[in-house]
């Protein structure tokens, strides 16, 4: 039986690394002007760890519908939505109303759009299509990506209930082939002044295949965990292949990416997050097949327990530094972005400790009961 979420060590711990990296790429961008490799590194950090949490989504939401398969289960769609609203929804519309609120009170004014306007794109979860809407909070994107891959896998698993586990495979890779069919024409279309954000960065058709690799990787993980496959050295070679993956990448980003050439865009587009997300799943895969060092380092405390507050920590994260903190701190303390982006980190673990226990929880108790 493949375990729960809560049995998987090493989960938490990813989804605690993934938090901090954006975090710290978007508190700390601009701080290192004078070290710009550093800098590309930070800023690579935060994108790449953006695909981790797609692909740990599809990990998560496949091994359920994968469990239902495998165990020739009637899979509970019902309480399946129930479950994912009461996890998402609540805290989102939570910090919506809030930063609404204090984007009008600081900022005074949305340019050419009011209030009234944008509330429905937030309300239905399509502000990502649109990049002159989601201003109020930009990294609520990937929210919306999210919900969309919830919203779609659910689907694929009901029309394809009752094919067998290899010919969802296939129609699943059938479907990433397609998705990089889009981006090819996304790139056409932004090499001729298409908005890049829309088509393709915050688009959630050309991200769905990072999500795809997840959803197969929990089928991975499903036959080695009932199967009781081993196989000799399987996650250290993983791990490396891993690890040499991130390395190219971060090498491609530096030198090519940054430079707005033709070839910069294609592998913007086309190859950069799809190859980062396989990385991450290579490496979760050697977690899988039993690398113990890596195991141990994704399950330590402090990470494990970030991962507990990511949500909190990933929605309030840029919206309180940019409208609040940085201001503050520079009329008092110092101008000096580093120290300001530094003191912030330990300011903004403790709200969203408080946030996880004060209003994620009382919904998380409400998701428990529902079976």
């Amino acid at each position: 039986m493949l375990k729960s979420e809560s049995n998987i060590s090493f989960l938490d711990g990813t989804r605690g690394l993934a938090a901090l990296a954006v975090l710290c790429s978007h508190i700390y961008n601009g701080c290192f002007k004078s070290f710009p490799t550093f800098n590309s590194i930070v800023i690579s950090a935060g994108h790449s760890s953006v695909e981790l949490f797609f692909v740990l989504s599809g990990f998560l939401i496949g091994a359920q519908f994968w469990k239902s398969s495998f165990d020739k289960k009637e899979f509970n769609y019902r309480n399946y939505f129930m479950r994912r609203a009461l996890r998402v929804l609540p805290l989102f519309y939570i910090s919506c109303f809030i930063f609404f609120v204090a984007f009008v009170l600081l900022k005074g004014n949305l340019g050419d759009k009011s209030i009234i306007e944008i509330i429905p794109f937030y309300l239905f979860q399509i502000q990502n299509f649109f990049s002159d809407i989601n201003i109020i909070n930009p990294p609520t994107w990937t929210v919306a990506v999210e919900i969309h891959f919830y919203l779609f896998i659910a689907l694929f698993f009901y029309l394809l209930r009752k094919r067998s586990i290899g010919q969802q495979v296939i129609y699943i890779i059938l479907l990433c082939l397609i998705v990089i069919i889009y981006r090819y024409w996304a790139y056409l279309q932004i090499e001729q002044g298409g908005n890049f954000r829309n088509l393709f960065y915050a688009n959630s058709f050309a991200r769905m295949d990072h999500f795809f690799l997840g959803t197969l990787l929990a089928m991975a993980y499903q036959k080695i965990v009932k199967g009781g496959l081993q196989i000799k050295y399987a996650g250290i070679v993983l791990f490396v292949l891993g690890i040499l993956l991130h390395i190219g990448l971060i090498y491609t980003e530096h030198s090519f990416v940054n430079e707005g050439s033709t070839i910069s865009s294609f592998l913007n587009v086309n190859i950069l997050g799809i190859v980062t997300a396989l990385a991450w799943s290579i490496l979760l895969l050697s977690c899988t097949f039993g690398f113990t060092p890596l195991v141990k380092v994704l399950s330590l405390k402090p990470l494990s327990f970030c991962g507990k507050i990511s949500y909190s920590l990933y929605l309030f994260q840029l919206p309180i530094y940019s409208y609040a903190f940085k201001p503050t701190f520079v009329k008092l303390f110092s101008q000096h972005n580093f120290w300001c982006a530094t003191a912030y980190i330990p300011v903004i673990i403790g709200l969203s400790t408080l946030s996880y226990y004060f209003i994620e929880m009382k919904f998380l108790k409400l998701k428990v009961k529902i079976r």
